[in-house]
């Protein structure tokens, strides 16, 4: 069981006159019941330093998942990358809303968007 959703993210890091801008997807793989609205997630991104930006999100990432909503919901995800120099860590769940249990392993994919 699982489910796939779409997903756009907005990479703004500091110093950086211009965000950069992803596409991708998010799968889950595991328990996962019921419906959810669109949500937002904000993620800090851990990196090696000098790692170079435009571009460093693109790639595959995987983690444990666990998810909560009745109404408005709760989640956490942690994420590291087929590289393992970047890590994604959320830090606020905004928005999502719906019924849902959702527990499994997740995967994202993220493109830049050129």
């Amino acid at each position: 069981m699982g489910s796939s959703k779409a997903l756009t993210c907005v990479f703004e890091a500091d110093g950086q006159k211009s965000p950069y801008k992803y596409s991708g997807t998010i799968d889950k793989l595991g328990l996962d019941i019921g419906v959810t609205a669109e949500s937002r997630v904000v993620w800090s991104v851990y990196a090696k330093p000098k790692t170079k930006l435009k571009g460093a999100l693109a790639g595959n990432y995987s983690g444990l998942s666990a998810e909560f909503a009745a109404g408005l919901g709760l989640g956490a995800k942690s994420l590291v990358g087929s590289k393992k120099e970047i890590a994604l860590q959320p830090v606020k769940i905004d928005g999502q809303t719906g019924l849902n249990v959702a527990v499994g392993i997740a995967s994202v994919k993220l493109t830049l968007v050129k």
